[in-house]
This record gives C-alpha cells, structure tokens and sequence, in this order.
C-alpha cells in the first residue's frame, strides 16, 4: 500500500537524484524508477518532484526548517549567508544624504520571517 509522502521524503529523493545524476553511470529514467522503488511511489511522482521547478522549491524548505530551527534557539547568524536571502528574511535598503559635503550612508535592514528580528548594516 502506498503512503503519502512527506516534504523531508522529497528533500531526500532530490538530494540522492542529484548524487546519482553526478555519478552518470544511470539515465534519468532509471534514477527515477530506483527512486520510486525506495520511497514506494510512482515513477512520475518522483519526476514531479524533482522536475519542474520543484527542486529549488524543496531545496528553500530545507532552508527554512533549518533557519527556523535556529531562530527559535535564538542564534541569527544565518542572516550573513545570501542563500537565506529572499526564503527566511526580508532586506530593504536605503540610503541618506548628508547636509555636510553629502555625504552618503547606506542602510541595510534584515528582518527575519519567524521571530521579526532585525539586524542594521551600515556602509559609507
């Protein structure tokens, strides 16, 4: 009997197609049909996920489960990786002008999705 699949299910046939397409020693097809035999679904289930544009979908889960994970420990060191950017935290960007000589600072705010902490950069 076939069981419904779980998100960290397709996080792992992604990760073991993309080592198999690495090696090269099998087609795609075959990949697809070996995954479908380990995680007890269809073929085209399999192709579904991975293909499409899922990928990059599954792949910005693992980021925010990880991210997540993290946040709730209270540890915002992620905010430097630019993987992160876009999927678990917000960037907006302005700018001031200085009376004195005009002088421009640039203002970089990153709030994060889960907790709202912010962190300010500042660059001259």
């Amino acid at each position: 009997m076939r069981r419904r699949p779980t998100p960290k299910d397709r996080r792992r046939a992604l990760e073991l197609f993309q080592g198999e397409v690495a090696k090269g020693e099998k087609t795609r097809t075959r990949i697809y049909q070996d995954l479908a035999g380990i995680f007890n679904v269809e073929s085209r289930t399999i192709q579904r996920w991975i293909r499409g544009g899922r990928k990059h979908r599954y792949a910005a889960e693992a980021l925010k489960d990880e991210a997540y994970a993290r946040c709730k420990k209270g540890d915002h060191s992620w905010f430097d990786d630019t993987r992160y950017d876009g999927v678990v935290y917000r960037r907006e960007s302005f700018y001031e002008l200085n009376d004195f000589g005009g002088i421009r600072t640039d203002h970089s705010t990153k709030t994060c999705y889960f907790c709202g902490y912010s962190q300010v950069g500042l660059s001259f």
